[in-house]
């Protein structure tokens, strides 16, 4: 419908407002494996204890969420983290020890500041970038307006396209 002259359209009552794509300051979560080195029973879970200590004792630590989870799923390739936040790809990286503290840190705060978390769009640590093991792309939220589109209820193969 279109407003009378003079007149500004008002929006249609009960429409959700369109989401942020990417929040401001959205915050950085550190995850950190729990249980590698997996397939070595006598070391499990030395990783994230080791690294969790290494964390604690660098001061620049104390602005990033660390999560401490189960698994990552960077088996076998052990010393597994990852950088995550709303809106924003998450980055695992492996082979990772507590020699590497500083350059995490360094890449958590990078990571936070940028606008996708797409590594390229973010500075990585040199002695980190051959370690990104995966990047995972997140779907932007729906907004109301494309609620009408049906998503696909597997991933779809380049073939399907």
């Amino acid at each position: 419908m279109t407003p009378a002259p003079g007149r500004a359209a008002t929006p249609t009552r009960g429409a959700p407002a369109p989401a942020p794509l990417h929040p401001p300051e959205a915050p950085v979560t550190l995850l950190v494996c729990t249980t590698c080195p997996r397939y070595d029973p006598q070391r499990s879970g030395e990783f994230g204890n080791a690294l969790a200590t290494a964390l604690a004792d660098n001061p620049t630590s104390d602005k990033i969420d660390i999560r401490h989870v189960q698994c990552l799923g960077g088996c076998p390739r052990d010393g597994v983290i990852a950088l995550d936040g709303p809106g924003k790809a998450r980055v695992r990286l492996s082979r990772i020890t507590t020699d590497d503290t500083d350059a995490i840190l360094h890449a958590a705060h990078a990571h936070e500041a940028s606008f996708t978390g797409v590594p390229g769009d973010w500075e990585i640590p040199e002695t980190l970038a051959s370690r990104i093991s995966s990047v995972t792309i997140k779907r932007a939220p729906r907004t109301g307006f494309d609620s009408h589109i049906r998503q696909p209820s597997r991933p779809m193969s380049p073939r399907s396209w």
